[in-house]
């Protein structure tokens, strides 16, 4: 794709990615309305009851369908929402393993309630077209957006699995997502809005609106921040409002011109994102002018992650993963080779990635040095990375999408 074409019709993915304690969300560019990092969270939410298989639930609470969970004997979930059933599912089988919902997908087996391969913790209604794209993590659940046009969906589902439940439906193309352990920030990029929802469910409540073509999310202990390309004034820029909300026109943080800003995270001092046109950039919290880090001049940088002492990221139309010092200096490549590698997240030893044309996930040593290795095969369409102590997670967005994670 040409990444000097500022309204190419591109593709997008996410990761998630938490620094300090700072949540935040890291994605790819988009079509609006067309065809379709490290997770250390603090907080969390409960998880959903309802449905079953890939069925989307609308209810929040309950226990999650988790086996033993919510008065069920071991080895049994309450998964079909039916009240006339209690404790009707087994849920040692690999159709429900551990969990409600819970699948173990090959030939995986289910043993001591965990898919020995790779666990399918959701998957699209068949028909719906809602792949999964950006995704993060907070103390036992996992968040995400789907669906690329006006019947969008914001969604959870507990770690351990069980019935996905849905935060918000009917949302303009949600893009980036992020949240701080009490609500859940996504950007909406068909409406131009920047929108919350308490991790428990409720009404979604707009917080700034008029944002032209929001993407990236993050958030720290006062404001939402995004990454914002708006393609009519070729002006791009990162903004920031309070969690609360404001009516005012929302002013810019970094100003950035002709650019094309896309990951974004956050430190305690700093925002650093990806410019698709070339550059890993840092600029001070509360604003000021950009520093870039990464010299030479990168492809097409594309998602971020962050630790508390390098930046890494995928180079998408340049077939790389890279990393660099905070306070810059010359990339290291991670892993090879690559095709159009996506989301990525780091944890105290590694760098996870997705590759979409390649449908890996693979993982490579923080400095790099050695090879990298895949830890799963034939995931159509891999995009959103998240990690915790114990599993990778990541989001498939061709067809109608999945949810998925394995054991590192």
């Amino acid at each position: 794709m040409a990444r000097n074409a500022f309204a190419s019709i591109l593709l997008l993915a996410a990761t998630a990615a938490l620094a300090g304690g700072a949540c935040t969300s890291l994605l790819g560019d988009f079509t609006i309305g067309g065809e379709g990092g490290a997770s250390t969270s603090a907080g969390g939410g409960g998880g959903g009851s309802g449905g079953d298989g890939g069925a989307i639930t609308t209810s929040a609470g309950g226990n999650g369908g988790g086996g033993g969970g919510g008065g069920c004997p071991s080895g049994f979930g309450e998964c079909d929402d039916d009240p006339g059933t209690v404790c009707e599912t087994d849920v040692t089988t690999v159709d429900n393993c551990g969990a409600c919902a819970a699948k173990c997908l090959g030939a995986a087996p289910c043993e001591a309630g965990a898919c020995i391969g790779v666990t399918e913790l959701w998957a699209g209604p068949p028909g719906a077209g809602l792949g999964a794209s950006f995704i993060t993590l907070d103390q036992g659940t996992i968040y995400w957006t789907a669906g690329d046009t006006d019947t969008g969906v914001v969604m959870r589902v507990p770690t351990l699995g069980g019935n996905a439940v849905v935060l918000a439906s009917d949302q303009p193309a949600p893009y980036g997502i992020a949240t701080d352990g009490t609500n859940v920030y996504w950007a909406n990029r068909n409406d131009a809005s920047i929108m919350k929802v308490a991790i428990g469910g409720g009404q979604p409540i707009e917080i700034a609106s008029d944002v032209p073509t929001p993407l990236g999310v993050a958030v720290d202990a006062s404001f939402v921040y995004w990454s914002q390309r708006d393609d009519s004034t070729m002006n791009s820029t990162i903004r920031r409002v309070v969690k609360a909300g404001s009516l005012d026109p929302i002013p810019e943080l970094v100003p950035l011109g002709a650019a094309s800003p896309l990951g974004i995270a956050l430190d305690a001092t700093s925002i650093f994102w990806a410019d698709r046109f070339g550059s890993i950039q840092r600029a001070p919290i509360n604003g000021g002018s950009p520093t870039e880090l990464a010299s030479p001049m990168q492809s097409d940088p594309y998602l971020i992650a962050i630790d508390g002492v390098n930046v890494y990221w995928t180079d998408h139309d340049g077939a790389a993963v890279m990393q660099v010092s905070k306070a810059g200096g010359v990339p290291i490549p991670l892993g090879s080779p690559h095709q159009n590698p996506t989301g990525i997240a780091v944890d105290g030893t590694h760098v996870y990635w997705a590759d979409e044309s390649a449908g890996t996930v693979r993982r490579a040593s923080i400095g790099g040095g050695d090879a990298q290795q895949t830890l799963a095969t034939g995931q159509a369409g891999a995009f959103g990375v998240a990690v915790d102590a114990t599993h990778v997670y990541w989001t498939t967005q061709n067809g109608d999408g999945s949810l998925r994670k394995l054991a590192k």
